[in-house]
């Protein structure tokens, strides 16, 4: 454990830098950013991902990246960092590309008009590691350059194969706390629903 812990220490600090607060960046992959239950789910879609990589990426049965990476942008820092912290040691060596905080646009959709505006911009924290000819990449919402590197570890577990069987458990429990989370957010708004013809 305390040779996992070192090298987790060296991957969270090796490059890392803030952007200034305030200034945006679109440097790397686009970001799409959805509201679900009321709060920012974070996820990245890049084309080009594939292109960069040596093999073929290995996935959940089941599972898109895209929603692997919504579920691990929603689920809970903490249990997502203890959960990261000692897949760190069955990767092999791990090289930090981007580990950052930056601001997104937010785009909204005006229901009545049917067009796209932006809402605001939200500050997230990035990351995006490689190994062994595969990429891993995190996206978190608010200034949390460690979940976002745990976030990215997870992905690249996923991506080469490793702890297969632990990584699919905790991500089918974490969206399965996200779903009765977002059913509850639901039920509460649904409760404050005013029928206009009853005026």
């Amino acid at each position: 454990m305390e040779m996992t812990r070192e090298r987790w220490r060296d991957i969270r600090t090796t490059t890392e830098r803030d952007i200034v607060d305030g200034v945006a960046w679109a440097e790397s992959s686009p970001q799409q950013v959805d509201l679900v239950g009321g709060t920012v789910s974070l996820s990245v879609r890049d084309n080009r991902r594939q292109n960069r990589m040596n093999t073929e990426p290995q996935s959940f049965a089941g599972w898109t990246h895209t929603e692997l990476l919504n579920t691990l942008a929603r689920c809970d820092p903490a249990r997502l960092r203890a959960f990261a912290d000692p897949l760190v040691a069955d990767l092999p060596e791990v090289r930090v590309i981007e580990n950052r905080t930056g601001l997104v646009m937010l785009p909204m959709r005006d229901t009545a008009q049917g067009t796209h505006f932006h809402l605001g911009e939200v500050l997230v924290s990035e990351a995006h590691i490689s190994a062994a000819g595969q990429e891993g990449y995190g996206m978190r919402r608010g200034r949390d350059l460690q979940a976002a590197m745990a976030m990215a570890v997870v992905d690249l577990c996923v991506a080469l194969g490793r702890k297969t069987e632990a990584c699919t458990s905790f991500v089918t429990t974490e969206a399965e706390t996200l779903k009765d989370a977002d059913n509850e957010t639901l039920r509460r708004v649904e409760a404050t629903r005013v029928d206009m013809e009853t005026f």
